[in-house]
């Protein structure tokens, strides 16, 4: 029973005093350190290696109650050993080390470093006297050596003993003399004078003075004039040589030319507002070109050099920075709303020489520099050197967040986007290559999504593919992933492929829907080809190195040199057939494929293969499965090469259809018999046991030729004896046969009784159409012994008759004597 909370309170004492433990009664344990192997000694002292480097020391105690002979540790709640409270100290001899680092009151451990030389004394105690049934008892004591080449940890062998326990408490010292009561202070100064009184009440309001009477109406207005000549331009607000137009405005500064109607200039030198409606705000040599309506309402907040071209479009805004330029190229008009931010040499730029239109609608470049944007809806936040060309109508709302040298280009479709990282890539190459766009690299540097060409059109567009970072891994096929890693690859044709991170792992050509979790240059194969459905689908390596898929739905689990799966050995082209199904859970070196359809596996083990469909091997080392749905389930250099064999143990060759090999341990091959045979090599012996006590079975001795019956009088009971001449009787009157097995030729014959005569006759075994081989011996021993008693009743019978005859000739001989006798008289 767990001691109330504060009834036992286990601590390592340490005195402020730095003087040795008080002996006040309390039980105590007394260690002796660093911690070496070393038994504790009678007394309690542990005796160890002297102390030469700094040390930590971890001390862990434990309440123990007495259950019988046994100590049983009290445990809380969370299983750990029970100490409450410590209050963790140490006296060392030679000079006191105080606590360092906090004390665990759950385990009852700390840690407390040291850099003294030679022996120490450590002082484990506890503040009260146990109860009864309770000990306290160090459950490890350990040291760790920091200083030397090489890390050493050893731990006491046992516990250290009790030095004492329950001793009487010495007695208190006197308290000291309370001191005399010090003399009252002076009284304190008078505080400050109150805040003064509230404000009086405002006096009332005098009357109001009478009003003026109203004067009379004017005469009716006059005719209007003539309209004049209109006037001049207003006057310059600030600034030299500032041009302007109607309506136009110059804030100030130099050489200015507000030139389109209603555009602004705010000041700044030589600057441009020739369109509708334009502004620049400030800056050097910025210039909003004129256009047409269509080109109205640009703005150039500030910078220099910064450009809006005369067919951009409305809208369009740059916020500062140097050289920016938002311009429209070719015969169209562009549809503005363009955005730069600032930054250096950015550009956002329209083009419809090409056969395509790319109008500048709504696109935006943050800032950054050397940025450049072709296409609508498309966005650039910052960075430098990112690139988004447009190439077709349906290429719109693309984005680069950031990063250097990414870019996004071809016919790659609406809503791609690059993260962020260094010369990443989305891109589409080829003619009449169009992708449906969501392609994503969330960073990394040198990635790469692509579609290619007009051949591969359908299984290499690179749409709704992604790749969330890492270095130099790439994507030339649809709805594809890569999570990161390095160089990793997902080839054309591999929609819906998945490769999540390692090294040089590849899903190849049309193996769609393959997956790599990571590892090192795994690879999924596939078949060349013109469409992504020729090729294995859905096959998955977990990891490892070097392993490989080759049919569909192939798993590898991990290891190494691992193959699952192989093409088939008929067909070509469009129309070639995979296995499918294999499985090699882990391992080095095995092979599993089948020869036609597959769904072979492999669990694990080294150099094993399964080249036949259905074939199954569990593990070990050089195992084969040649035969269909053959099985070794482990061991050594077994083969299973007949159909539906079954190898197992060391060397077992189960070369027959059905047949049931187990090879011993001793070196050799081991063969099967035939067709469907069961061959055990056993050179130790065999046993069978048909009960968990083993007091019942069949034992075939090493080098025997039968089996032995186990048959011990301590595995049996209600024995009663047996009527020998009964046994005897129905023998005789049982009928014994000569037969042979219908599922034998006729031609084997065998001799012995019916299952139901010898049940009927002596009722024994556990069925009527069943013998137990032991019983016929049990019978036939019987029997004899039966008969042995009929012979030796007999033997009797003839002695009597034998004497009786001796008898009689001795008569009938004494009688001859007479008569020859009295013949002789006459």
């Amino acid at each position: 029973m767990l001691p109330k909370r504060n009834s036992v309170v286990v601590l390592l004492a340490f005195l402020a005093s730095f003087g040795a433990l008080a002996q006040d009664g309390s039980a105590q344990l007394r260690l002796h350190a660093p911690v070496y192997k070393s038994k504790a000694k009678k007394g309690g002292a542990v005796t160890f290696a002297p102390l030469k480097a700094s040390t930590s020391f971890s001390v862990v105690v434990r309440l123990y109650e007495k259950s019988g002979s046994e100590l049983v540790p009290l445990m809380d709640e969370m299983g750990m050993p029970w100490a409450e409270e410590l209050d963790f100290a140490i006296e060392a001899k030679g000079g006191v080390l105080g606590p360092a680092g906090d004390s665990n009151p759950t385990s009852g451990s700390f840690i407390l470093p040291s850099k003294l030389a030679g022996e120490l004394d450590l002082i484990v105690g506890s503040s009260k006297s146990l109860p009864d049934g309770f000990e306290m008892d160090v459950a490890w004591f350990t040291t760790q050596i920091t200083n030397f080449g090489k890390k050493a940890v050893e731990y006491a062998e046992s516990p250290a003993e009790l030095v004492g326990k329950s001793m009487v408490a010495g007695p208190q010292g006197p308290m000291g003399l309370q001191g005399d009561v010090g003399p009252v202070g002076p009284a304190g100064a008078t505080g400050p004078a109150g805040p003064a009184g509230p404000k009086g009440d405002t006096g009332s309001q005098g009357p109001a003075g009478p009003q003026g009477a109203t004067g009379p109406s004017g005469g009716p207005p006059g005719p209007i004039g003539p309209k004049g000549d209109p006037g001049q331009d207003g006057p310059h607000t600030g600034g030299v040589n500032n041009t302007f137009a109607s309506s136009a405005f110059v804030g100030g500064g130099t050489d200015n030319a507000a030139n389109g109607s209603h555009s602004v200039i705010d000041g700044g030198f030589d600057n441009r507002a020739a369109g509708e409606y334009s502004t620049v705000g400030g800056g050097l040599l910025n210039k909003v070109e004129a256009g047409s309506e269509a080109a109205r309402g640009a703005t150039i907040a500030g910078g220099l050099y910064n450009k809006v071209s005369n067919r951009s479009g409305s809208g369009n805004a740059v916020g500062g920075g140097e050289r920016n330029e938002i311009a429209m190229y070719g015969d169209q008009y562009g549809y503005g709303h363009a955005t730069i931010g600032g930054g250096y040499r950015n550009s956002i730029r329209g083009d419809s020489g090409y056969g395509y239109e790319s109008n500048l609608r709504a696109s935006t470049i943050g800032g950054g520099s050397y940025n450049s944007v072709s296409g609508n809806l498309v966005t650039i936040g910052g960075g430098g050197n990112n690139r988004v060309e447009s190439g077709g109508y349906d290429d719109y709302a693309s984005t680069i967040a950031g990063g250097v040298e990414n870019s996004i280009s071809g016919r790659t479709g609406p809503a791609n986007a690059i993260g962020g990282g260094r010369y990443n890539q989305i891109r589409i190459s080829g003619d009449y290559v169009d992708s449906n766009g969501g392609a994503t690299i969330a960073g990394g540097r040198g990635n790469l999504i692509a579609g290619e060409g007009y051949s591969y059109r359908y299984a290499s567009r690179g749409d709704f593919s992604a790749i969330g970072g890492g270095t130099n891994n790439e994507i030339r096929a649809s709805k594809a992933v890569i999570g990161g890693g390095y160089e990793n690859r997902v080839n054309r044709g591999a929609v819906g492929a998945t490769v999540g991170g390692g090294y040089g792992n590849r899903v190849y050509e049309n193996a769609g829907g393959g997956t790599i979790a990571g590892g090192s240059e795994n690879t999924i194969r596939g078949v060349p080809g013109y469409y992504y459905n020729q090729g294995p689908h859905f096959s998955t390596i977990g990891g490892g190195e070097r392993n490989e898929t080759m049919g569909s739905a192939d798993v590898v689990g991990g290891g190494s040199y691992n193959r699952a799966g192989y093409p088939s050995s008929y067909g070509s082209g469009y129309y070639q057939y995979v296995t499918a199904h294999n499985t090699v859970g882990g391992g080095y070196g095995n092979r599993a494929y089948g020869d036609v359809y597959g769904s072979t596996t492999i669990g694990g083990g080294a150099s094993n293969r399964v080249s036949r469909d259905l074939g199954t091997v569990g593990g070990g080392y050089d195992n084969r499965v040649d035969g269909r749905a053959g099985t070794v389930p482990g061991g050594y250099s077994n083969t299973a090469a007949g159909d539906f064999s079954f190898a197992a143990g060391r060397e077992a060759l189960a070369s027959h259809t059905g047949s049931f090999v187990w090879g011993d341990g001793l070196g050799g091959i081991k063969d099967s018999q035939g067709p469907n045979s069961f061959t055990v090599y056993a050179r130790g012996g065999a046993t069978i046991f048909s009960n968990a006590a083993a007091s019942a079975g069949v034992v075939l001795p090493s080098g025997a030729g039968s089996w032995s019956s186990v048959s011990d009088r301590d595995s049996k009971e209600n024995m009663q004896p047996v009527d020998a001449r009964r046994v005897l009787e129905l023998v005789a009157g049982m009928p014994i046969l000569t037969w042979n097995y219908k599922a034998q030729d006729e031609s084997v014959r065998h001799m012995g009784p019916m299952a139901q005569d010898f049940r009927e006759a002596f009722g024994l075994g556990v069925s009527a159409k069943l013998i137990d081989t032991v019983d016929p011996d049990g019978v036939a021993l019987a029997a004899i012994q039966g008969l042995n008693e009929l012979v030796t009743e007999k033997d009797a019978e003839i002695d009597a008759l034998r004497d009786e005859l001796s008898t009689l000739r001795e008569q009938m001989e004494a009688l001859v004597g007479r008569v020859e006798a009295l013949s002789a008289e006459r």
